[in-house]
């Protein structure tokens, strides 16, 4: 298992990773919207215990409506005590998914990635931004994507790699899916590159 890119997919159920830390005991995990008001209870099950340590996994069902983490539970002590995890999750009815292959990028060569959008929701139209910290970007195409329910479509992103850039240097790629009449509905993936040396050559008789 590996944490997930970009935001969670409606109506999916997916696998839940929990780490806490400091000696609790816990009696309860809820969904819970942004305001703090319980959406809905889930179970989870200790996987591993180390110390003050308390690793939890599970499979559960995600909302549709904007939500976060919450534990309850009692402490050390006994005294009854509650923590929410910060982020605020979306779940979303777009996924992006990442390019196959290797993420080496060669100085002087552009590099070709094609990633995949997919709509579970309605029809919807979405716009595709990319960013990269290197500014190697050189084409981005469609910039638009108009989906059907449940259809997919490839997103072909160049990155062009000046013949002076220094091997080793690392890249960070996001792109983002955004439906076009509702902006609160899209989601990202993250790609890190690294810049490598050309293959060798050596004379062949």
């Amino acid at each position: 298992y590996f944490k997930m890119q970009g935001q969670p997919l409606a109506g999916k159920t997916i696998h839940l990773r929990v780490n806490l830390s400091g000696m609790a005991k816990i009696s309860e995990f809820d969904f819970v919207s942004e305001e703090g008001e319980v959406i809905k209870p889930f179970a989870m099950h200790v996987e591993d215990a180390s110390g003050d340590d308390q690793e939890f996994f599970g499979e559960v069902s995600l909302p549709s409506q904007p939500f976060r983490i919450a534990v309850r539970g009692t402490d050390a002590q006994g005294l009854r005590m509650q923590r929410y995890n910060s982020p605020l999750f979306r779940a979303q009815t777009v996924s992006v998914s990442a390019p196959e292959g290797g993420r080496e990028l060669i100085p002087g060569k552009t590099r070709t990635l094609t990633f995949a959008v997919r709509n579970g929701g309605l029809p919807a139209t979405f716009r595709i931004d990319v960013f990269d910290s290197a500014q190697f970007t050189t084409r981005v195409e469609p910039k638009e994507l108009t989906l059907a329910s449940g259809a997919s479509g490839t997103v072909a992103v160049d990155l062009s790699v000046p013949a002076g850039t220094r091997v080793g240097s690392s890249v960070t790629l996001v792109l983002t899916a955004t439906q076009t009449n509702s902006p609160g509905r899209f989601n990202s993936v993250v790609e890190e590159f690294t810049v490598s040396p050309p293959e060798s050559t050596s004379p062949r008789n």
